[in-house]
């Protein structure tokens, strides 16, 4: 698998998941803790997407979407929070 084939219509699949999570910030009914949560399941419907319109295992494309939805939410800033919360 190519890392880049993972687009639809040409267009990152990270790009697409970032403008979902940016579109659902921007209504405010979503607090802003709870958006990398959104981020991991955009990325991973973006992932089973594209795992049928490929033809790829929708496993692969789940673990795909995951890998995006953190590389959307900037993972390593999740775990810093949690990280300086829980050794506090």
């Amino acid at each position: 698998m190519d890392l880049s084939t993972i687009t639809i219509g040409g267009i990152s699949g990270v790009f697409i998941v970032q403008l979902i999570v940016t579109l659902v910030k921007t209504t405010g009914k979503v607090k802003s803790e709870y958006l990398p949560i959104v981020s991991q399941f955009a990325g991973i419907i973006f992932g089973l997407l594209w795992a049928y319109e490929t033809s790829n295992s929708y496993i692969i494309g789940c673990i795909t979407g995951m890998a995006i939805g953190a590389v959307a939410s900037g993972y390593y800033d999740v775990l810093t929070k949690v990280t300086n919360k829980y050794t506090t």
